[in-house]
């Protein structure tokens, strides 16, 4: 529908409320014209604009035009003033009514099942609450006062069945709200149609009673309900409503808010219901009212038992899948904790031996490089498959991490799992090295403790050159192994106009391997990476022959940041020391990181934020944190001096840096030429192999070491 179309339907609705001001005669006049109007583009726009199938819509018509018939007799009857209407002629039109209203209430629950057949008919509870909620007041209103004055048991079953008829469209139509609201228009002019007829009808029992004097109101709602229904009919989505194969892409299961309030509504209309007939001191209408409140009561907590059902199912599900790892489909870290200590607590009451394994693919990541993420999966898919063909009753495995699974070993001691371990490993695919790390559990200990030194058993065998298992000696866990073979390095810093050391940056080193930030990742899984970052600082930070003068560079990470050991055994003070915050964010807001940057400032420490420029978000989170440094990446720098558009990057960067009041520190400098650029773009400081390579003693400061010339690429940076 056009604009101009829905300009044209709101002036008509308009003018329809509008003949209320009119005299009797000629409202009924207009209601004659514009009903039939209504309902001869309502049959054309079904017959031939969409040769619409669907038969919810076909009764709707059908109800429409049996309203019509009894609107129709009716405002011919006064505008031609031929007086009250005879008792036949009554009785039919009465009987038109009744069956149009009959017919309103099954096209509306028609089309609310069809379009809830493809969600699983999830809100009918829901509506049914607020129809039987609703039935308090229409009993109230309409049934009671009906049934008193009616003179035939006839009347009095066609006040009843019309009740019924109200109340049934109603949930009806809230059932059809649960899931399209307003965002199909065709449906949502159905809506308004069906609610406005609803208080027509309403409104016309009132008349019939003597509670309202005029019936003004009833003829302009049953004109705006029919002009509505045919706009329904002639809007272009309902062709997509009525559509053979699914639903339209404004389907969604119902949110909770809106089914949230449709049972309030259920639960305070009988509430209303009876508060109005203490008001009128009227006690013969408490008793319908307050079994129908009973009835949405009882309605109510069927439906809250079903819904915390589902959610109770459906938490067990979710904890289930998170406790899956998704590539091998074994139970994941969190998945073996916790069967892990169930094994532990078992082993104590049974008084029975229990080992644990940790298997690591030595060089998973060289698989992943060479042959990409693909084929390092199917790697684990297939090591995983025959695994699990060869565990024996009981044994139990699991994905750890990345590269490492963990193994149960039931009834087993620490020589019986080793043998184990060793048949294992014999059956990985392409005979791929592993190595493994072995314990066996000790009464009093925890599963925590077990998996302790089991992980320092399989550090040990990495650090031995791996490809074997390694069994941890029985007793109390021992320190891990990255922090007991932790090694420190540290790196000048240069400052570029004069050549002089003016800081030094910690660096950590494994004797087991060159990945660093691969053993402070597993670190912190193995929840000791707070620690490892705190020994990595003061251990250098403790040393006697640190020289004066110079500040010293420390890398701490957001989680670290985080963690309240790691700030219990911080010194306190941190003058001359430079925090430098890596790239890697944990979840921490700016305001958040803010205030523990803070923490450290009033220790005396200076922040500096790493990595800059390998991120779009650099610029501000510089203007954000105001960092005292900002040291600038590597791929920034490579290559600087022979791409011009690089350089003018690294420029860029520099400059807004330096405007917004802070240091700045280039790193990797490895050619005389990045130097050259790192000077000519305004740069203090810098870092890299060319200006001094990583060492365990501190380099001597000299002018030298920002002159001497070096064109050749070194090896990777420290």
């Amino acid at each position: 529908m056009s604009p101009r179309g829905w300009s044209l339907l709101v002036a008509v609705v308009a003018a329809c409320a509008g003949s209320v001001l009119l005299s009797s005669y000629d409202q009924s006049a207009i209601q004659a014209v514009v009903e039939t109007a209504a309902v001869a583009a309502a049959a054309y726009s079904q017959s031939r604009r969409h040769r619409v199938s669907d038969r919810g819509w076909l009764v709707g018509l059908a109800a429409v035009v049996l309203l019509w018939l009894g609107d129709v007799v009716v405002a011919v009857d006064g505008a031609l003033g031929l007086g009250p209407l005879g008792h036949p002629l009554l009785d039919q039109v009465a009987a038109c009514y009744l069956v149009g209203s009959v017919a309103v209430a099954v096209s509306a629950t028609m089309i609310a099942h069809e379009r809830s057949r493809w969600l699983a008919n999830d809100g009918w509870a829901e509506a049914l609450v607020l129809g039987i909620g609703a039935l308090a007041p229409v009993v109230q209103l309409m049934v009671l006062p009906g049934v008193a004055e009616a003179r035939s048991p006839l009347t009095r079953v066609m006040v009843v069945v019309h009740a019924i008829a109200l109340v049934a469209a109603l949930a009806a139509v809230a059932r059809l709200a649960l899931n399209d609201g307003f965002r199909t228009p065709s449906l949502a002019l159905l809506e308004i149609a069906t609610v406005v007829g609803l208080a027509a009808g309403l409104w016309s029992v009132g008349h019939d009673l003597g509670l309202i004097r005029t019936d003004a109101v009833v003829r302009s709602l049953h004109m705006v309900a029919m002009v509505l229904f045919a706009a329904a009919t002639w809007h272009h989505s309902l062709r997509r409503v009525c559509a053979v194969g699914g639903p339209t892409s404004a389907d969604e299961p119902p949110a909770a808010r809106n089914k949230i309030l449709m049972l309030t509504a259920g639960l305070v209309l009988p509430a209303a219901s009876v508060l109005a007939a203490i008001w009128n001191r009227d006690v013969s209408q408490l008793w319908p009212v307050g079994l129908a409140g009973v009835a949405v009561a009882v309605l109510v907590g069927v439906r809250m038992t079903m819904l915390f059902t589902r959610l109770s199912a459906q938490a067990d599900e979710l904890a289930e899948v998170s406790r899956v790892d998704d590539v091998t489909g074994l139970p994941n870290r969190r998945g073996w904790e916790r069967g892990l200590e169930l094994s532990c607590l078992r082993a104590a009451g049974d008084e029975r031996a229990l080992s644990v394994a940790m298997v690591e693919i030595d060089d998973l990541a060289g698989l992943r490089s060479e042959q990409g993420t693909s084929a390092a999966d199917r790697f684990l898919r297939r090591l995983t498959d025959e695994w699990s063909v060869a565990l024996r009753e009981e044994e139990q495995l699991a994905r750890y991490s990345d590269a490492q699974f963990a193994l149960l070993l039931p009834g087993m001691g620490l020589a019986d799992a080793m043998e184990r371990v060793e048949q294992l490993q014999l059956l990985v695919p392409a005979q791929r090295a592993t190595s493994a790390g072995v314990a066996e559990w000790a009464p009093g200990h925890d599963a925590g403790a077990l998996m302790m030194r089991a992980d320092a058993a399989l550090y040990q065998a990495k650090c031995d050159g791996g490809g074997r298992p390694v069994a941890a000696p029985v007793g109390q866990p021992g320190l891990p192994g990255p922090l007991r073979d932790l090694q420190t390095a540290v790196q000048p810093i240069v400052h570029l106009s004069s050549g002089i050391i003016t800081a030094y940056e910690c660096l950590s080193r494994f004797p087991h391997t060159t990945q660093v930030e691969a053993v402070f990742t597993d670190a912190h899984a193995q929840g000791f990476g707070d620690l490892l970052e705190l020994a990595a600082a003061t251990r250098v930070l403790g040393r006697l022959d640190r020289p004066d003068d110079v500040e010293l560079f420390v890398n701490v990470s957001e989680r670290a940041l985080r963690s309240q050991r790691f700030w219990s055994d911080l010194p306190m003070n941190l003058a001359g020391v430079v925090v430098e915050l890596v790239e890697h964010r944990d979840g921490l807001s700016d305001g958040e990181l803010i205030e523990l940057l803070a923490r450290l400032r009033v220790r005396g420490a200076r922040v500096a934020l790493d990595d800059v420029g390998s991120s779009s978000t650099d610029f501000a989170r510089i203007l954000a944190l105001r960092p005292d440094v900002a040291k600038i990446d590597r791929c920034l720098v490579a290559g600087c001096d022979t791409n011009p558009a690089q350089a003018e990057v690294l420029r860029l960067l520099v400059s807004y840096a330096l405007s917004k009041g802070v240091e700045v520190v280039i790193e990797g400098i490895e050619t005389s030429g990045e130097l050259e650029i790192a000077r000519a773009v305004g740069a203090t400081y810098g870092q890299g192999y060319l200006l001094g390579r990583p060492e365990s003693s501190w380099a001597l400061p000299t002018t030298e070491t920002a002159t001497r010339p070096r064109d050749e690429a070194v090896g990777p940076r420290g």
